[in-house]
């Protein structure tokens, strides 16, 4: 099979992907950034929470079932009430 290689352009010949579209505004870049950070921040807190849970919920597992019943109840509440607060505000 023979080997393809990037041709060289001609010397005065634009590059084609050099012409299309326009340099964006940073603003966007900035934005993005930033939201990608959001969403590492917000991962990390939710795998510290649930570490967090696991350590203080671990002895009370074998001892009290309906106590770690009533806590995943009372988490799938809370959360239930944010998504309907912030639904209800935007």
């Amino acid at each position: 099979m023979r080997r393809l290689r990037p041709r060289e352009p001609r010397s005065g010949a634009a590059i084609p992907w050099h012409e299309e579209g326009e340099e964006p505004d940073y603003r966007f870049s900035l934005a993005n950034e930033r939201t990608f950070l959001a969403w590492i921040r917000t991962g990390l807190v939710l795998l510290a929470g649930a570490v967090a849970v696991a350590q203080f919920v671990q002895p009370l597992a074998h001892s009290e079932a309906g106590l770690l019943t009533a806590l995943a109840w009372g988490a799938s509440l809370a959360g239930i009430a944010v998504l309907l607060l912030v639904w209800r505000v935007r």
